[in-house]
């Protein structure tokens, strides 16, 4: 079978990837026969999958972690080479289809139940706000555009070309971690150094050491480099850390062949296999390399500015410690068991345990 659909060449180009021709006929065989539906048996409710935690043990919780985190090896796990292109998508498409975007045209086209417009609108009105303005009234001037008279004027080709393009701050180009997304008084951040500001809360141990691993497309790689060299010094001084922060590349081996409507391999112009970058799920090989007594998973667009952190540290540490408590009892539960000491009494606690906790019925 791998000879019929794949050439000398072809079978040259997967390997070089590090997988296999017979992985890649599995990926095809897929996309053929579909994947099958869940069986959804009951929504989790509280009490029935979702555990409640009273307000009257979070202090105790977050005791517990405090004190794991001091001696432990904490890590923090971003997920950062997600393109910004879908968050500017309605803006790329007037961008690419309209000579002049005038304020005067889209508000009338909102008002017929545009909703394309009624975003773009939104976004007309609102964008001396954005946490980018002031990078993009600069990267204008050097052009001798006045990004404030043309907004007055209603006239936003121009402003929206520079934000997404090359001619400015190429944004549709980036990835969200490079993006600027919260602004403060005498600043604004990236997605990026949210992520830092926010582990310095909570992924330190006693020598003030943070540890955070991204996960970067390899083109981006050198621009997040380039920032984190920037700002580290900045954040470490106003944090009283020392950050470590580690890039890896989603491997090549986990991409995902390409096929044309009947499932045959599509190819490039140039005779080339097509393959596509695969999910989040493609990461695990990634987060399997890391070393980590405990590994916090967050995407790069989720963060909150400094006003709202304080609640994201308290429940991360309010999580951890709840971790760090059942697994302190399945291990003391598992160190009986195999030494040969348990009692009827301790299995039933165990089973109650196994289900109460982890939402496992024991056969």
């Amino acid at each position: 079978m791998t000879e019929s659909i794949f050439t000398k060449e072809d079978i040259n180009q997967i390997e070089l990837m590090g997988t296999t021709p017979e992985k890649v006929i599995s990926q095809i065989e897929m996309f053929k026969k579909g994947t099958p539906y869940m069986k959804l048996v009951k929504p989790c409710t509280v009490g029935d999958g979702i555990k409640s935690i009273p307000d009257n043990e979070l202090n105790q919780l977050t005791a517990i972690y405090e004190k794991y985190a001091l001696t432990k090896n904490m890590i923090k796990f971003v997920p950062a080479s997600g393109a910004a292109s879908r968050m500017f998508k309605t803006l790329l498409r007037f961008n690419n289809t309209y000579e002049t975007i005038k304020k005067e045209t889209i508000v009338f086209t909102a008002s017929r139940g545009d909703d394309d417009s009624g975003d773009m609108l939104t976004f007309m009105e609102g964008i001396r706000k954005f946490a980018f303005f002031e990078d993009l009234k600069s990267v204008m001037a050097k052009d001798t555009l006045d990004a404030d008279s043309l907004i007055d004027a209603g006239e936003f080709k121009q402003i929206i070309d520079y934000l997404l393009t090359q001619k400015g701050l190429g944004y549709a180009l980036l990835p969200k971690g490079l993006i600027k997304f919260h602004r403060y008084p005498d600043s604004s951040r990236t997605a990026f150094e949210e992520h830092l500001v926010e582990a310095a809360h909570y992924v330190k141990n006693h020598d003030g050491l943070c540890k955070l691993h991204f996960t970067v497309s390899p083109e981006h790689r050198k621009k997040f480099e380039n920032l984190l060299e920037a700002v580290r010094i900045s954040y470490e001084k106003r944090y009283d850390v020392h950050f470590k922060v580690d890039f890896s590349v989603q491997a090549e081996s986990t991409d995902t062949i390409a096929v044309n409507l009947d499932n045959k391999p599509f190819r490039l112009s140039d005779g080339t296999l097509l393959f596509r970058p695969g999910g989040h799920g493609a990461l695990i090989e990634n987060l399997n390399n890391l070393r980590g007594d405990m590994i916090y998973i967050k995407n790069i667009d989720n963060v909150v500015p400094d006003r709202l952190k304080d609640t994201t540290c308290l429940w991360k540490k309010v999580l951890g410690g709840c971790l760090i408590k059942i697994r302190q009892k399945i291990f003391s539960y598992l160190k009986t068991l195999t030494n040969g000491r348990a009692t009827g009494q301790l299995l039933e606690e165990a089973f109650k345990f196994a289900e109460s906790e982890l939402c496992i019925v024991p056969p």
